[in-house]
């Protein structure tokens, strides 16, 4: 039977308490992850929960595929089948959110409604020449960037990971990083490189003490968003 939670509750509701509340608890993509949410807002806020049914979820993933995309790409005008799953798995977040902590569900809905397959991810490598061109043309871009690669690249840690460092995850002394609070919710340690511990070293001399923060804007205020230097 459905919750009397389920019908006093519309799906708006919902994705208007997790924008709310939760959103802002996010590590990243809060921007993309609320324009995801609002789409389903659009298409089918006004449902109460207890209508949310796998068939409504199951049109709206057909529908995905075919309006227009907002960022067309690679000659594609239409969202690809890994947009969708992303689309699908961002109410789903919220969904089971309903279910296991607000109760205003009895059970995630999305999670009856298959995903579309994917294509197959390429693995690739930069060779030793592509990661020399890439070191240097960060390095003539800014001191930071070249600092953030050279930690991506030696150690494979996400650039959520690196821009969140603050000086004191840095052991020196044990050549250290510390990445607290990942994504997976772990805190880990990972062995610091020569090269990077003497880069790190290097850059510690000009630091900005408005922050903890290692990589930020010279304001202080906001972690620096490299994204768009490779663009």
């Amino acid at each position: 039977f459905k919750t009397a939670e389920a019908k006093k509750h519309t799906l708006a509701e919902l994705i208007d308490r997790y924008i709310d509340f939760e959103l802002p608890q996010r590590k990243s993509d809060h921007d993309k992850f609320k324009m995801q949410l609002l789409w389903w807002k659009d298409k089918i806020g006004a449902y109460l929960l207890s209508d949310i049914t796998p068939a409504l979820l199951s049109k709206c993933k057909e529908n995905l595929g075919t309006e227009p995309s907002p960022k067309p790409k690679n000659g594609r005008t239409t969202r690809s089948n890994a947009t969708i799953n992303r689309y699908m798995a961002c109410l789903s977040i919220v969904l089971s959110k309903a279910v296991k902590e607000w109760q205003w569900m009895e059970e995630n809905t999305m999670f009856k409604v298959e995903k579309k397959k994917e294509p197959r991810g390429r693995i690739r490598f930069l060779s030793d020449d592509e990661r020399k061109n890439l070191l240097n043309a960060c390095k003539k871009s800014s001191k930071e960037l070249y600092l953030l690669t050279l930690i991506a690249i030696s150690v494979g840690a996400r650039y959520g990971e690196i821009t969140g460092l603050k000086w004191q995850d840095v052991d020196f002394e044990n050549k250290m990083f510390h990445f607290m609070d990942t994504k997976n919710g772990d805190d880990r340690g990972v062995p610091i490189p020569t090269m990077v511990l003497e880069e790190l070293k290097e850059f510690s001399k000009v630091r900005n003490i408005k922050s903890d923060y290692i990589f930020i804007r010279t304001d202080g205020k906001k972690i620096i968003y490299f994204k768009e230097k490779f663009t």
